[in-house]
């Protein structure tokens, strides 16, 4: 038994555990790579070359391990 509206998700009491394996192996999934490398990516083809000479240069990534939400007591509630 799994429901979602928007960016809120709902199951049963007894599905819970495998509800939030799920959630934060999907996050973790979703930034693995550099999300704003790549939203500058799908840009570049979008903007004219004036504009994206603009662009400030990107951050350097953070040393964050993204894999360490998967055992994250507070990921979600």
């Amino acid at each position: 038994n799994f429901g979602g509206i928007h960016d809120c998700f709902l199951t049963t009491a007894a599905e819970m555990t495998k509800l939030r394996q799920v959630v934060r192996a999907t996050f973790a999934e979703m930034y693995a790579d550099d999300v704003l490398a790549d939203i500058t990516e799908h840009l570049i083809g979008q903007l004219p070359i004036e504009l994206y000479k603009k662009l400030p240069p990107l951050p350097k990534v953070g040393q964050f391990d993204i894999d360490q939400v998967l055992n994250a007591d507070y990921f979600i509630s």
